[in-house]
């Protein structure tokens, strides 16, 4: 396993944690019955999901990316 496999594989268990936070989040929203606090968990579920996705990109670039080779590795 090269080192970029080993940066994604312990940044996404981060990034697991924060799901499972964020759905907890969207639970307690739903049992409030609060349209603000709802809607705030909405806004988040979005930033997070353009988090995921940006996740995504950075990962696939980490993980496919030739590994440096010359005089100064």
């Amino acid at each position: 396993m090269t080192d970029g496999h080993q940066i994604v594989m312990r940044r996404s268990m981060i990034l697991w944690i924060g799901t499972a936070l964020l759905i907890a989040f969207n639970v307690f929203a739903a049992s409030q019955h609060s349209v603000a606090l709802t809607y705030a968990a909405l806004a988040a579920t979005g930033a997070f999901a353009l988090f995921g996705i940006g996740f995504g990109i950075w990962a696939a670039h980490m993980v496919t990316r030739q590994p440096m080779s010359g005089p100064n590795t």
